[in-house]
């Protein structure tokens, strides 16, 4: 079965187990890691976290299925984990994912005045970011492909 047929298969099968868990689909991936094929989910749950229950509850319900549908290579590995709070924001999916949240951008070159931005995403479109700005109170708009880095921010 080619990659892309078990990442939709999988996607299907991760749909009734995640509606019942109340959990969303955030990313999928089917790559080679160490020398091995790897089946990545990422999880996520509105409004709150993840714990490792629902890790692995997901995991064994989602194993279940593809053992039935006999979609996994014998040494292809299911890992299931939630989005982190370290995770790069890479596109305009991610960044309206977490419209809301604090995160720090680093820019490739000097955009008003500064390379480094930290602040709240308040909204995205499909070529920039607008990110309220938290210490100057001010919003500024961040092109994508300015974009060297961005991280979501753990605040305390």
């Amino acid at each position: 079965m080619g990659k892309n047929s078990l990442v939709e298969k999988a996607t299907l099968l991760l749909g009734p187990i995640l509606e019942r868990e109340g959990l969303e689909l955030f990313e999928l991936n089917y790559k080679r890691k160490q020398n091995r094929w790897v089946l990545e989910v990422f999880i996520s749950r509105p409004g709150s976290g993840i714990t490792l229950d629902d890790c692995q509850n997901v995991s064994r319900a989602l194993s279940l299925e593809l053992e039935v549908e006999d979609l996994f290579e014998d040494s292809a590995v299911l890992e299931v984990s939630s989005v982190g709070l370290d995770r790069s924001l890479k596109d305009q999916r991610d960044f309206q994912y977490f419209c809301g949240e604090l995160v720090k951008i680093k820019s490739k070159k000097r955009l008003h005045d500064k390379r480094v931005f930290l602040g709240v995403i308040k909204s995205c479109d499909e070529n920039a970011v607008t990110l309220g700005l938290t210490e100057e109170k001010l919003d500024v708009v961040i092109p994508y492909h300015e974009i060297a880095k961005a991280k979501l921010e753990v605040s305390f």
